[in-house]
């Protein structure tokens, strides 16, 4: 029988596990966590609702501003202390998610009415490296059960990578889904990101071919695992 966690992770601990930013001891340690926190789980899915609701309006790359999703955790975390419900904090969270994708897409379109644009090939380019690292499905006993894709994107290019669209396909049923929209990489960052897609509670991690592909301006990036 588990023993309930003494303490709590802060919600912006939360909005960097959904974003893949932490190493992967921390991450499984977070985790584990959530089987015996319904408050942490509950925090986890509402940031989840949020992000999905927020790649849906996102059609378009907009300028990547880390500072943004840091300020609405702040916010979040402000109007949870003030015992507001989380119905009316999920509402305002979505609201200030979608303003903020608007106003990047609107930046967007301004350079590109304003800037020259230099026509680019469509092909992969060499310096920037996608890898599959792991494949993996996890349970949680408050949501349902979740394929979860870690990878990495090393962008060793001397400008900025815009993806578009990030689809995975496996083994288990699911061919070129969608799972992600509008992530930016910078010149010289390398990411570490997590990008999953729910399973039905039955489902077994099978043998054979996992397949991440990043449609991005100039062209495709495809990683590939094959689990034996």
């Amino acid at each position: 029988m588990s023993t309930p966690s003494p303490q709590h992770y802060d919600p912006q601990e939360w909005s960097a596990y959904l974003d893949g930013e932490l190493p992967a001891a921390r991450r499984d340690a977070m985790r584990d966590h959530l089987r015996d926190c319904p408050p942490c789980a509950a925090i986890l899915r509402s940031f989840e609702a949020v992000q999905r609701g927020a790649e849906s309006l996102a059609q378009q790359p907009a300028p990547a501003q880390p500072q943004r999703r840091t300020r609405l955790v702040a916010i979040g975390a402000a109007m949870i202390a003030q015992g507001r419900s989380w119905r009316r904090w999920l509402l305002w969270l979505a609201a200030i998610v979608s303003a903020v994708i608007l106003a990047g897409l609107a930046a967007a379109l301004w350079r590109g009415a304003t800037q020259p644009r230099q026509a680019t090939p469509a092909v992969a380019m060499p310096k920037v490296q996608l890898t599959l690292d792991r494949v993996l499905i996890t349970r949680y006993f408050v949501e349902p059960p979740s394929l979860e894709y870690d990878v990495t994107i090393h962008n060793g290019d001397a400008r900025p990578l815009e993806v578009i669209r990030v689809i995975v396909s496996d083994p288990l049923g699911e061919k070129e889904r969608p799972v992600a929209a509008a992530l930016r990489v910078e010149a010289g960052q390398t990411l570490q990101r997590v990008f999953s897609r729910p399973i039905g509670e039955d489902a077994r991690l099978q043998s054979g071919r996992y397949r991440i592909l990043l449609e991005t301006s100039d062209g495709r990036l495809v990683a590939e695992k094959v689990v034996p």
